[in-house]
């Protein structure tokens, strides 16, 4: 059975990624279900749960003495956020071996979901995931290892981001596991590959900057490239990561499949390649011991790089703080009176009625004072500013949101 190939069978790791497309069809239960018990010719006993806000969407199957799992990646800002909180930690963080709360928490979410769901002891267990959902899936097989467990437990991931830190890594291993990268998929590099950006140094200091550096990936891993050529590589040999510091504006696009490199289609139309032109590939998973994440240098060089980066910031502010300040008129708010209404007017369009003079004439002297105050800082990041705009405005629409008043919309008729 295709079930019992190891995970670098490329026929086994196809069918695999083609389950957690699934998990985004119209119904992903009955479509897993089907072709699970064509394979095992046995009745499939399941459970579909749907994203359900904070956590992704997953599925558990068992048939005969195989069971199956598959987690999917992030859908929400949310969660991508909820995520970088995770790695960032709260006011006293782990440092040494630190581990992402969410992803923990998630896993924990998973069991308690297949409480009282008449699952049977399997023979044989394999935990897939896609980006986040990989995380979760190496924390799962975590927890199971540390209780009653199949003889023949597996995990396997397709570009999932490190999950925590020595600890669990040395717990999981390589033996039983598989990770999956396309060569220029950045997700892998996640967080890790952020620990030395300056807008992580300066956003979060040097303590959390060591933290991030410090997450590992759990071994196993291999490259496949665009030509479905695979080799034993720790991270992916040709990706780089955005340099924008909106982490989760990144990483949302990533698991909505924006960026071709990380789609769940690109991974399986590779493995699709390097089964069909190239059979005489044989993935092997590198051994344990090799490095699990790029030399960024040790803690002192990381505390003196983010000492750099602030008093880059301060200069680069005071350098800001010197200059006149010029706005071209067509790009300030202005309130201007239409008959006996007042409207306010920014970039040369309306954005708000008033309808009173001096309510009009307070946003657009407000509204001014902002963007001028803007032009003076030391740093501005466009997409997080915009992005958070954008959300609080659709925030304050919404009655549960304790907005008081509601943000008006609606011309009236």
């Amino acid at each position: 059975m295709l079930l019992d190939e190891t995970l670098g069978n490329l026929e086994l790791a196809g069918w695999l990624c083609g389950r957690l497309q699934d998990l985004r069809g119209l119904n992903p239960q009955t479509a897993i279900d089907n072709v699970f018990g064509a394979m095992t010719s046995l009745p499939v006993r399941s459970i579909f749960v749907k994203f359900n806000q904070p956590y992704p969407a997953f599925y558990v199957g068992q048939s005969g003495g195989q069971m199956l799992f598959f987690l999917d990646g992030i859908t929400t800002s949310d969660q991508a956020g909820a995520i970088w909180d995770s790695y960032v930690g709260g006011v006293f963080p782990e440092v040494a071996d630190p581990k992402n709360q969410w992803f923990e928490d998630a896993a924990d979410y998973v069991l308690r979901q297949m409480q009282g769901q008449r699952f049977t002891n399997p023979d044989n267990m394999i935990i897939c995931g896609y980006s986040a959902g990989g995380a979760i899936a190496e924390v799962l097989y975590d927890r199971y290892l540390s209780g009653l467990h199949p003889p023949n437990m597996r995990y396997c991931t397709f570009g999932s981001p490190a999950p925590a830190g020595r600890g669990l890594q040395r717990r999981v291993g390589v033996q039983n596991g598989f990770r999956w990268m396309n060569s220029d998929d950045p997700v892998p590099l996640i967080p890790f590959g952020l620990a030395n950006f300056v807008s992580v140094n300066v956003l979060y200091g040097g303590r959390r900057a060591n933290r991030l550096a410090n997450f590992l990936q759990c071994g196993g891993g291999l490259n496949i490239n665009p030509d479905g050529f695979t080799f034993d590589e720790a991270l992916p040999a040709r990706a780089e990561l955005p340099s924008s510091s909106s982490f989760a504006a990144s990483m949302l696009g990533f698991d909505n499949q924006e960026f071709k490199s990380h789609s769940l289609a690109e991974y399986r139309a590779r493995l699709t390649i390097a089964a069909t032109v190239r059979p005489e590939n044989r993935p092997v998973p590198i051994p344990h011991e090799r490095a699990q994440r790029p030399d960024f240098g040790g803690r002192h060089e990381r505390n003196r790089a983010a000492a750099d980066s602030v008093r880059t910031i301060f200069v680069q502010g005071e350098r800001q703080n010197a200059q006149p300040e010029t706005i071209p008129q067509q790009a300030l708010f202005q309130a201007v009176r239409s008959g006996r209404i007042w409207l306010v007017y920014f970039g040369g369009q309306v954005v708000a009625v008033g309808p009173t003079k001096k309510r009009s004439r307070a946003l657009a002297r407000l509204g001014n004072d902002f963007c001028r105050r803007l032009l003076r800082q030391g740093y501005v990041d466009p997409a997080a500013i915009t992005g958070q705009f954008s959300n609080w405005i659709g925030l304050a629409q919404e009655p549960a949101s304790g907005f008081s008043p509601l943000l008006a919309t609606n011309l009236p008729n």
